[in-house]
């Protein structure tokens, strides 16, 4: 109850009244254990969970650690130095163009670097080397739900793809827990005063 009553102030105190709603799931990554859900404004008025139910949520920049995740394992070195400017080209045979978010770029980054700054124009290059399958595949691994096929495009690597939150929870939680997935859980038992 705490942790639930923590993450509805959370809500409470970062939501505008008026404009996009906010929804907060906490998850435990050791057994995941889901510890606290907001899901919006008011269920009671609303009765729909924006957390939990549907899909039709952009993660943005929050999915590129994905993409992170597919060139490490693809053996790509945080280390490695890319051209950070935007582009317009084909990307695995798909045309796209990308833009940072503040303009230009700034030469060559490395990846880690590009992640700290979340540099759209290192991830995109990133994307053109691994392609969205190898993407869309880590991000299910870790816990995503599956994506579907025709949002399994090279702007899915800068948050394009469609995900629930708590989707991105447990996958969050995955990478806390050192790549061990644990479903999202949430009741242990259910119990009554007879026991």
């Amino acid at each position: 109850q705490d942790l639930q009553r923590a993450a509805e102030e959370a809500v409470k105190n970062w939501r505008p009244p008026t404009g996009p709603d906010i929804a907060l799931i906490a998850i435990d990554p050791r057994d995941g254990g889901v510890r606290a859900v907001v899901g919006g404004r008011n269920f009671e008025t609303g009765a729909y969970n924006a957390a939990l139910q549907g899909v039709g949520r952009q993660p943005g920049s929050s999915f590129k650690t994905f993409v992170l995740a597919a060139a490490l394992d693809a053996g790509i070195s945080p280390d490695s130095v890319w051209e950070s400017s935007g582009f317009d080209q084909l990307v695995c045979g798909s045309p796209w163009k990308v833009d940072n978010y503040e303009g230009g770029g700034s030469g060559q980054v490395s990846v880690r670097d590009a992640t700290r700054r979340s540099v759209n124009g290192v991830y995109a290059r990133l994307m053109e080397q691994l392609c969205p399958e190898k993407v869309a595949e880590m991000a299910e691994k870790l816990g995503v739900s599956p994506i579907a096929p025709e949002k399994r495009v090279p702007s899915m690597a800068l948050g394009s793809a469609e995900t629930r939150p708590i989707d991105m929870a447990s996958a969050y939680a995955t990478l806390a827990d050192l790549g061990e997935y644990n479903k999202p859980t949430f009741f242990e038992k259910v119990d009554h005063r007879s026991g």
